[in-house]
C-alpha cells in the first residue's frame, strides 16, 4: 500500500476514534404524583423536613441518572448572605424542587418553592446540553397569566421565558440558574428535566489508536527504504 494512501487510513481511524458515541437523552424526575413513587431519590444526605415524612430538605442536593449527576443548591438574590435549602416536595403537594429559608428535622420555614429572590442552581458533573426543564407551580400546572422565570447559564444575562409544565432548551454548560421572574403568585418548582452528555474523547482510546497509527507508518517507512 502507498505510504500516502496508509496515512488517509490512518486519519480516518484517528477521527472516527475521536468522535464519541451518540449522546444520549438522561431524564430526571423531581415530582411524582400522590401516592406512585417515581421521583428520584437524592444520592446525597437529606432529611425528611415535614410532619408527613415524605419532603426531603438538605443544603445542597445530589441525583443520579443514566451516569449523570446533577447537584441542585440555591442563594437569595436579593440578600446574597441569606440563607435558601433545597427542598425536594413529594407529598401531598407534588411540586419538586424547591427553594426553602429553613428547616429542621420534622419541619420547614417559609415558602417552599422558587418565590421572588431566589435562584435555583442546578450543576451537572460534566458538560450537557439541557434540552428540557418541566416545572410545577402551586403543585399544579396552572401557571397565572405573566408567569415567567428568568434562566442562565454559567453565570450568563438572564433570559426571560413563559412559564409553562414544560420548557424547550437548547442549551449547552454545567451550570443553570433559575430565578423567579415575577411577584409570589409566580412560585414554581422544577419537577424533571432532560440533558444531553456532552461528547468526549475516550482517553485510552484515543491513545491506542494513536499508537497503532505511528505503528503502521513505521511499517510501512520500512518498506519504502526496501
Amino acid at each position: 500500500m502507498r505510504i500516502d494512501r496508509l496515512i488517509a487510513h490512518a486519519l480516518v481511524a484517528t477521527g472516527l476514534c475521536l468522535v464519541a458515541a451518540p449522546a444520549h437523552a438522561v431524564t430526571f424526575t423531581f415530582a411524582e404524583p400522590p401516592g406512585v413513587p417515581t421521583a428520584d431519590t437524592p444520592t446525597s444526605v437529606f432529611v425528611l423536613c415535614d410532619g408527613s415524612g415524605l419532603d426531603r430538605c438538605s443544603t445542597t442536593m445530589t441525583f443520579s441518572s443514566g451516569g449523570l449527576a446533577v447537584t441542585a443548591s440555591a442563594f437569595d438574590f436579593i440578600a446574597p448572605i441569606g440563607t435558601r435549602h433545597i427542598i425536594q416536595d413529594r407529598s401531598p403537594d407534588d411540586g419538586g424542587l424547591g427553594v426553602v429559608d429553613s428547616f429542621s428535622v420534622g419541619t420547614h420555614g417559609g415558602n417552599d418553592n422558587v418565590s421572588a429572590g431566589d435562584v435555583l442552581v442546578l450543576t451537572f458533573d460534566e458538560s450537557v446540553l439541557l434540552t428540557s426543564v418541566g416545572f410545577s407551580d402551586d403543585h399544579d400546572f396552572s401557571f397565572p397569566m405573566g408567569s415567567n422565570v428568568l434562566f442562565s447559564t454559567d453565570d450568563v444575562t438572564y433570559t426571560s421565558y413563559a412559564l409553562a409544565a414544560s420548557i424547550g432548551f437548547s442549551t449547552t454548560g454545567t451550570t443553570f440558574y433559575f430565578k423567579h421572574g415575577g411577584e409570589d403568585k409566580d412560585d414554581f418548582y422544577i419537577s424533571g428535566l432532560k440533558a444531553d452528555p456532552s461528547p468526549i474523547p475516550e482517553p485510552t482510546s484515543v491513545f491506542l489508536t494513536g499508537a497503532g497509527v505511528l505503528g503502521l507508518l513505521g511499517r510501512a517507512r520500512r518498506r519504502t527504504r526496501r
